[in-house]
């Protein structure tokens, strides 16, 4: 075996979504000897890769996806894929039967959004191909609506002045968005100009608005520009871990701080 240290799940996860980028067939045998891991192990990584349509399962091993989704995205749902499955879990528990809401795109979203298994009667509006068709496979209680907008074809998203007008009468009970960066001191960043204007609107259609996203996009090296938040412009966020307490320091020095949720440490929400 090549590979004989401790490998998390999410890395080899990735490791198998770029393997699958260059070759059309990976063994299960060809993980074990990589990672070391039992035939289980490998099983149950390409199980979970399958979920999220990343790849397709066959008999000894996994091939590409039939086109469901890009690779690009394939990837980001393999990076810091436990993180992210937290996060959208406990996301989760503030969706109600009966709710309406407003959902971004990304894969922290789409995380989100199978995370959603069981709950009935909900009204979802979104601008994510993706999730509109894991909805319409996984979820025949849901009254799925997509916005208007501009199809990204690299992102299987719609964006654009036809995403704004198509909002221009909606109120939902509650929005949901990702972001690419959190600069403590400045705000939530994307480094696209039509991302942030969707956001925005999002916001301003819901009652309450939520950001996903998982601890490595806060303060770091990656410096998407534009605002679209600040911290207390929104009621809640959910992320995977404060590394060294920076976020809630941050928050603790607002007027009118949001909720914060860390999945290391949550216990569940204290009622509705």
């Amino acid at each position: 075996m090549a590979n004989q240290r401790k490998v998390p799940a999410d890395a080899r996860r990735e490791w198998i979504v770029k393997t699958l980028r260059h070759s059309d067939f990976i063994r299960i045998s060809d993980i074990c000897d990589e990672f070391g891991v039992t035939a289980m192990t490998a099983r149950n990584d390409l199980q979970q890769l399958e979920q999220s349509n990343s790849l397709k399962r066959v008999r000894g091993g996994a091939i590409p996806p039939v086109g469901e989704l890009i690779p690009s995205f394939s990837e980001q749902l393999a990076r810091h894929s436990d993180a992210k499955q937290a996060i959208g879990r406990m996301a989760a528990d503030t969706v109600y039967d009966g709710d309406s809401i407003l959902l971004g795109g990304g894969s922290t979203m789409f995380e989100f959004f199978r995370a959603l298994q069981g709950k009935r009667q909900l009204t979802v509006i979104t601008d994510s191909l993706q999730i509109l068709d894991y909805g319409a496979e996984h979820y025949p209680t849901f009254d799925l609506i997509c916005t208007g907008g501009v199809l990204q074809r690299r992102h299987r998203q719609v964006l654009g002045q036809f995403l704004r007008s198509s909002l221009t009468d909606v109120l939902v009970d509650k929005c949901f968005i990702g972001a690419d960066a959190l600069e403590t001191s400045f705000g939530f960043l994307t480094p696209s100009a039509g991302n942030a204007e969707a956001k925005v609107k999002f916001m301003e259609c819901s009652r309450k608005k939520y950001i996903l996203m998982d601890s490595t996009k806060v303060n770091g090296e990656a410096r998407p520009f534009i605002r679209f938040a600040k911290l207390e412009d929104i009621d809640g966020l959910f992320m995977d871990a404060d590394v060294d307490g920076i976020v809630a320091r941050a928050a603790s020095a607002l007027e009118n701080p949001p909720k914060l949720y860390f999945a290391d440490s949550y216990a569940g929400l204290a009622g509705r």
